[in-house]
């Protein structure tokens, strides 16, 4: 589940660690087992990484995990969190959201059965919106989005193009023909998204009676607002780029399917009692702009923060 995204560093020695399950039975219940043992490695490995807050719907569940020296910058009433279903259980939601200093993160984590995959990330947009904010679309104000979960996203395995692409190992090139990559690109879902560029194979490979699936259905997607700027490190499976993949795998081989784990940068915001920065302030009035203003004055009270870079003039 976590393997070397920081080539180099010791122990990928990450901030934040989200760890986000798909189409299990009851996903929060496995998720907090998982939570036990992740308690264990954590401590085994001399790290101050607690558990943070987790959330689940039906068969979606996320996990998340923060080092005690942030888990400080986390505004309290700032945390929240809700479930979704729509469309007879065929799309799920859960999201977490919460301001870490001066910046917004929402974390979402989907899972969407069948292809209609704009419809069904349209109700599940909705319901979160009504529950979140009154209707009011949760991500506005913030500043890193992260969508991630399984999509039913599979390749035409009897095209002869796809399947010499499969055979010569061409994965960035194999990717082009993901259906939710084509659509994204055509700006019909999550057009104001990044996704970080695929090497490696499909995570899905599996029989089902006479037939046979191959796909990209676990999925990674991120945006960013107001200066924060996310910069993406890798995205791999848990076996990692290189490993081998047969086209038709033996018999005897029902299911293969592997997580896929992503490293980004979020920059974080800090946060500064603007009545304490600017009492007493002083400036040089040559390095004002030639205007007729004669003064600018700042009404603060004691508690007004504000996000570095920013700038409020009442």
């Amino acid at each position: 589940l976590l393997p070397p995204i920081l080539f180099g560093q010791v122990a990928n020695d990450f901030d934040i660690f989200v760890i986000g399950l798909q189409n299990s039975i009851d996903a929060i219940a496995s998720l907090r087992d998982y939570a036990l043992r992740l308690d264990v490695h954590f401590s085994k490995a001399g790290k101050s990484v607690k558990h943070f807050t987790d959330v689940g719907e039906g068969s979606v569940a996320t996990l998340i995990y923060m080092k005690e020296s942030y888990q400080k910058f986390v505004d309290a009433s700032s945390i929240v969190k809700c479930g979704v279903t729509t469309n007879e259980g065929r799309a799920e939601a859960c999201v977490v959201k919460f301001q870490l200093d001066g910046t917004i993160m929402a974390f979402t984590n989907v899972k969407l059965e069948g292809e209609k995959w704009k419809d069904n990330l349209k109700l599940l947009h909705q319901d979160i919106n009504s529950k979140l904010h009154d209707g009011v679309d949760y991500l506005a104000d913030t500043n890193a989005s992260i969508l991630f979960g399984c999509f039913d996203s599979y390749l035409d395995i009897y095209d002869p193009k796809i399947i010499n692409t499969i055979k010569n190992k061409k994965w960035t090139d194999l990717m082009k023909n993901d259906p939710v990559k084509c659509m994204q690109e055509a700006k019909k879902i999550l057009s104001d998204f990044h996704e970080m560029t695929v090497t490696f194979p499909p995570t899905q490979n599996y029989k089902l009676h006479s037939g046979q699936k191959i796909g990209y259905t676990d999925r990674i997607f991120f945006k960013s607002s107001k200066g924060c700027n996310i910069r993406s490190l890798a995205v791999q499976t848990r076996s990692g780029s290189q490993e081998y993949f047969a086209m038709m795998p033996p018999e005897d081989i029902f299911k293969t399917t592997r997580p896929v784990t992503a490293g980004l940068i979020i920059r974080i915001h800090n946060v500064h009692n603007l009545w304490k920065s600017l009492r007493g302030l002083k400036f040089n009035e040559e390095q004002l702009p030639r205007t007729n203003v004669k003064t600018i004055q700042l009404n603060l009270n004691q508690n007004c923060f504000a996000a570095a870079g920013s700038v409020y003039l009442t």
